[in-house]
């Protein structure tokens, strides 16, 4: 007797097996840290992150394979992308001796808002030298910027003074150095020329401009020598004075020097119609010199 069966047999097959990767954009030169959701397939999984630390993703393209328990994969690509590179660009690179400039600069953020730490430093005055500043954008990435100013040449001046005798015949000629060739020149009396001619006894300040728009400037007094030099009007060269007073009294006359509280600060006598006295050493402020029952005040720088 012949039996027959029929068998039916089902076989249950797992749901896709699908890798899913969230990774938020990274500030340059930093990596992320990719977050893997798996569904579908057998547990447990086998991921291959193809040499990548899943802690610590570079920027750029990768790919994982995921592995299940029936051996079936999936590969999922994914991508860790950088924020731009905010670009900071300054104008000026330099600055006149002993001076400071505004910073002049750019900066392209490619829409993105930010913030300028100065460092506590002053961008409308800076000096010459090294400068560091950090740019902070909306996704608090952070870009150190080094702003190094070079200090131009000092423009040296020294003059040489013909001093008049009886009129206007004296003259007053500019030595410059340093600073950036060619120069400009201009005195307060309107010239614009070097040596400045047919001057008679005055004060003439001269302002030299080179060719990097960097200016200095130098006073230069003018005296007549035709003067008696019996006379014994006190006269002061210059007032203000830096460095040295120029004296013009009869020689043989004992001059003293005092500060506004009667200090004696320096004495002594002229040796002739024209004496040079060094008061670089002094404070800034007006004093007095005294010869015999005369006297006149003066202001040192």
């Amino acid at each position: 007797m012949d039996v027959s069966k029929n068998m039916s047999l089902s076989f249950l097959q797992p749901e896709e097996l699908i890798g899913n990767i969230l990774v938020d954009s990274v500030c340059f030169g930093e990596t992320a840290a990719p977050v893997l959701t798996i569904y579908g397939g057998t547990e447990p999984y086998d991921i291959n992150w193809n040499g990548s630390n899943p802690d610590s993703v570079e920027v750029g393209l990768h790919a994982i394979t995921i592995t299940d328990d029936h051996f079936c994969t999936t590969n999922v690509d994914y991508e860790v992308a950088a924020y731009p590179v905010i670009q900071f660009n300054y104008l000026n690179d330099t600055v006149c001796f002993n001076e400071t400039i505004t910073l002049s600069y750019e900066v392209d953020a490619f829409g993105m808002s930010y913030d300028i730490d100065w460092n506590e430093e002053d961008p409308l005055a800076l000096t010459a030298g090294d400068h560091i500043f950090e740019i902070v954008d909306e996704h608090t990435c952070s870009l150190l910027i080094n702003v190094h100013l070079d200090a131009n040449p000092e423009i040296v001046l020294n003059t040489v003074i013909q001093d008049a005798e009886g009129g206007d015949n004296g003259s007053v000629e500019v030595i410059i150095s340093g600073g950036l060739a060619p120069y400009s020149i201009e005195w307060d009396n309107g010239s614009f020329d070097n040596p400045l001619m047919n001057v008679g006894s005055g004060e003439y300040l001269a302002t030299i401009t080179d060719d990097a728009d960097c200016s200095a400037q130098i006073t230069a007094q003018v005296i007549d020598i035709s003067v008696d030099e019996n006379d014994f009007e006190i006269a002061l060269y210059p007032n203000p004075v830096k460095d040295e007073l120029r004296l013009q009294l009869a020689a043989g006359n004992n001059w003293s020097i005092y500060d506004m509280e009667g200090h004696l600060m320096k004495s002594g006598m002229t040796n002739s119609l024209y004496s040079t006295i060094d008061v670089s050493s002094f404070s800034s402020g007006s004093y007095v010199i005294m010869v015999n029952e005369r006297s006149a005040v003066f202001v040192k720088e």
